[in-house]
């Protein structure tokens, strides 16, 4: 029986596909062709499954910053009497926090321009035990939102669009109206600005005012009510037991739930679906790699014919004979994918830096966040991912021998040397 790994046919094999002192370049060109084919296809399909799994993460990460994986509402956007469920929710064995929280919408109100947001109110300790949230601020400080009434905290962007810093007063619109001689008028409020956070997504940073708990119930008219209770479980992903935990508290209320997945399905199902058709796409430059493999492979069969013959001669089998054409294919396949996983692995790690280079040189913007959402390129190479790239680059290369093979075995050694 014919050994799997035969380190006399490996020799052979590594020896036909490095010299080609006596034989054709051209034979030469398209291993190389194969070889540097190969690698780039791993390594671009690598770095793109890469920034696209980052890109998901990234964005998954931002979102739930500002939203929970379970948010409970109230059909008439008030939630009376909420200590209650929150005491019940937080006995909950699937349930990591819940927080009550304020949100409504305003509009600032600058010297020159007007500028719509969403006001969200946090009471102190839930802020400080949001990571996601207390550990964003810049500039000023989370104190100063519980230490004077009326401060806000606002995001980055925001603050450079307007030019505001911290220790500067706005003004702020809410719909909420007061009712005046005159009827019902908007309601205005003068603003101190406490502090700066930067959540990495560029329209948060836009869009979000923060305050306490009391001031925003004050200025939205809320009494001592609340918008809405946020639950967040111990992962986003798998939601649907604490789904199905948070339904038996609420059932008999009117109270809603509804989860993060389905407030961005449309959003992330689009990432899915680019994702899957970039990976096809991308997978076909590996595959034209192949093809010149079996391309490289059946002219190699023709300029050492002669060999065949040779090796027939001296006791060689037929498919010994074709093993050593199958290891010069793998050998190409195993050199290149290695190479590519090696490539991505580095240029996934300096990307970024790599972004900002490219930037400062053609003086252009490659990421721009305002469209992407995230202020730096993400990049979340995972072993799995590469596990299977590599296999499929294999996989392919393994296809693209058997042609070859088969023609090896096909061969005549008579006829291989009848006319040398």
């Amino acid at each position: 029986m014919i050994k799997c790994m035969n380190p006399f046919l490996i020799t052979i094999a590594w020896r036909y596909l490095i010299s080609r002192k006596d034989g054709n370049k051209f034979v030469s060109f398209m291993s190389l062709f194969s070889f540097i084919g190969t690698a780039l296809g791993v390594a671009v399909l690598i770095l793109v499954m890469g920034v696209m799994t980052g890109f998901h993460n990234k964005l998954l990460d931002k979102i739930l910053s500002f939203n929970a994986h379970v948010s409970i509402l109230s059909p008439t956007d008030q939630i009376i009497n909420y200590e209650k469920p929150i005491q019940q929710l937080k006995k909950l064995p699937h349930v990591k926090s819940v927080l009550p929280v304020i949100e409504g919408q305003g509009l600032l109100i600058d010297k020159k321009r007007s500028h719509g947001i969403i006001m969200r109110g946090y009471d102190k300790s839930d802020f400080i035990q949001s990571k996601a949230l207390s550990q964003k601020i810049i500039k000023g400080s989370l104190q100063s939102l519980y230490d004077n009434n009326d401060t806000v905290l606002i995001g980055k962007h925001l603050a450079r669009m307007l030019g505001l810093r911290v220790g500067d007063q706005v003004k702020i619109m809410s719909p909420q109206g007061q009712k005046t001689p005159f009827g019902l008028a908007p309601k205005q409020k003068v603003f101190r600005i406490g502090g700066i956070f930067d959540s990495g997504k560029s329209d948060y940073n836009k869009l979000f005012l923060i305050t306490s708990l009391k001031t925003a119930q004050r200025f939205l008219s809320l009494g001592n009510n609340i918008s809405l209770i946020e639950v967040n479980g111990f992962d986003p992903e798998h939601i649907h037991p604490l789904k199905k935990s948070i339904h038996k508290v609420i059932k008999s209320t009117s109270l809603q739930q509804l989860d993060w997945q389905k407030r961005n399905k449309v959003f992330f199902a689009a990432l899915v679906v680019e994702k899957n058709v970039m990976f096809i796409v991308l997978s076909l430059v590996i595959l034209i790699a192949a093809f010149n493999i079996t391309t490289g492979l059946t002219m190699l069969l023709r300029d050492k014919t002669k060999d065949i013959g040779i090796l027939r001669a001296i006791g060689l089998t037929q498919n010994q004979v074709a093993i050593i054409f199958l290891y010069i294919g793998l050998l190409i396949g195993f050199l290149g994918t290695g190479l590519g996983v090696s490539l991505a692995l580095i240029v996934g790690h300096y990307l970024e830096d790599i972004r900002q280079l490219l930037q400062s040189m053609t003086n252009s913007t490659i990421f721009d966040d305002e469209i992407y959402y995230l202020t730096h390129l993400p990049v979340d190479i995972q072993p799995l991912t590469v596990v299977k790239i590599s296999c499929v680059s294999l996989l392919f290369t393994l296809i693209s021998t058997l042609y070859p093979v088969w023609r090896v075995k096909r061969l005549n050694p008579v006829e291989a040397i009848k006319y040398e």
